[in-house]
């Protein structure tokens, strides 16, 4: 998977008012995540013309993971879910390794097999995209 910049992070931060980076932080897309209520709101605007390819995938990457959160503790907001596809289909080469990541295809014969709250649903994406 792509390195994603601290300048990318700081700049989605400031434009959607998301956590920022901890002094030790590695990985802010699966460090932080948003109440629920946010992640559509701020989805709606992943596909808009002033973001670059790193800033979609970083802040894709990061909704997925605020989404995971969410489905883990029963408050996935209503409809989010249809919206995460479609964008994912559209962008499908440029979220490849995200869409393989969640999916978790190398574990997919051992007993973590659903490693995400969101990999079934991960994995029927791919399956769509593979197909079309």
């Amino acid at each position: 998977m792509k390195i994603i910049s601290q300048e990318t992070v700081y700049t989605l931060c400031a434009l959607f008012d998301l956590p920022e980076p901890g002094d030790y932080c590695i990985n802010w897309a699966h460090e932080v995540e948003i109440a629920p209520e946010r992640i559509l709101p701020v989805l709606e605007q992943y596909d808009r013309d002033f973001l670059d390819q790193d800033e979609r995938l970083c802040l894709m990457d990061f909704l997925l993971n605020s989404l995971e959160e969410a489905v883990r503790n029963n408050a996935e907001p209503d409809g989010v879910w249809p919206k995460f596809v479609s964008l994912l289909i559209i962008d499908a080469a440029e979220l490849k390794d995200l869409i393989d990541y969640w999916s978790c295809w190398d574990h997919a014969d051992t007993e973590i097999e659903d490693a995400f709250a969101i990999t079934p649903r991960m994995r029927e994406v791919a399956k769509k995209i593979t197909n079309m």
